[in-house]
C-alpha cells in the first residue's frame, strides 16, 4: 500500500512541475505571467473591435455627409454620437485612438498605440477598406 501511495505522489509531483516552465521564478510568478498574458490578449481583443466600429462610424457618416470626418471629435460630438466621446477624448481599455483623413476626406485610417508602451501591447491599424493590421512589433 505505501508503494502505492508513493509512486501517485511521484506521479502527481512530475505531473506538477512537467507543466511548470523552467524559467519562472515561483508558481505565483508562472500565474502571474499568464493572468497578464489573459489581460492583454482581451485589451487587444478589444482595441481592433473599436477599430472595426470607428471604421463603420467613419462609413455612415461619409453615407449621410458625402466624406469622411476630419476628426473622431466630430464623430462623437454628433447628435446621436457615431462613438463614444471617451473614445476620441483620451485612453479606452489601455489604448488610444488617432484617425487621420486623406487631403480629399475620400479615405481615412485610424490607429490603435498602447497608452503606456511597457505592456507589450500590440499596435494596430485600421484603413477605409476595413482591413486591420498590426504593426510596429
Amino acid at each position: 500500500m505505501l508503494r502505492i501511495f508513493l509512486v501517485v505522489n511521484l506521479f502527481i509531483f512530475i505531473s506538477v512541475f512537467s507543466i511548470y516552465p523552467a524559467g519562472a521564478e515561483s508558481v505565483s510568478d508562472y500565474m502571474v505571467d499568464n493572468l497578464l498574458q489573459g489581460k492583454r490578449q482581451v485589451q487587444e481583443s478589444a482595441a481592433k473591435e473599436m477599430l472595426a466600429t470607428i471604421a463603420a462610424a467613419a462609413e455612415t457618416y461619409k453615407t449621410a455627409n458625402g466624406e469622411y470626418p476630419e476628426s473622431l471629435e466630430v464623430l462623437a460630438q454628433t447628435k446621436p454620437p457615431y462613438i463614444d466621446p471617451a473614445v476620441a477624448k483620451g485612453e479606452v481599455q489601455g489604448y488610444v485612438f488617432e484617425y487621420g483623413v486623406g487631403v480629399n476626406r475620400d479615405k481615412f485610417s485610424c490607429v490603435a498605440r498602447p497608452y503606456v508602451e511597457k505592456f507589450n501591447l500590440k499596435k494596430f491599424m485600421i484603413d477605409h477598406e476595413g482591413n486591420i493590421s498590426e504593426f510596429g512589433n
